[in-house]
């Protein structure tokens, strides 16, 4: 696997159009708009079946700083949720919105008030 090498040999690895780099004490991947998603403290682990695991600190279940424990497929969802904000982003800063009339699609997370600031209305 491409991000298990980069934090194995600490180096970079491409796949297609995306990037795979451990740096300082960072695993980052470069997403196609540039954007990077970046994990702390990234190591290769043991998981509970005595295989291989992606582990690096962050927040977890409890709301602390903890290790979390990570495979391939998840780092493949955070990628494929990633993509889509980057395309919606470049999209809506290229809209122009009129006060009068003005369509935005309702997208789970963004509140009703960020489309009034992009549409110039005032609450």
């Amino acid at each position: 696997m491409t991000i298990k090498k980069a934090i194995k040999e600490q180096t970079t690895t491409k796949l297609g159009n995306m990037s795979f780099q451990y740096a300082g004490s960072h695993l980052f991947i470069q997403l196609p708009s540039g954007r990077k998603l970046s994990y702390v403290e990234p190591r290769i682990g043991e998981n509970k079946f005595d295989g291989e695991s992606i582990q690096y600190m962050g927040v977890g279940a409890t709301k602390k700083w903890e290790l979390l424990e990570s495979y391939g497929p998840k780092f493949v969802e955070n990628i494929i949720q990633a993509i889509p904000r980057d395309i919606l982003c470049i999209i809506l800063s290229h809209l122009e919105f009129r006060r009068s009339d003005w369509l935005v699609p309702f997208q789970a997370g963004f509140p009703p008030t960020l489309f009034q600031a992009l549409a110039g209305h005032t609450t």
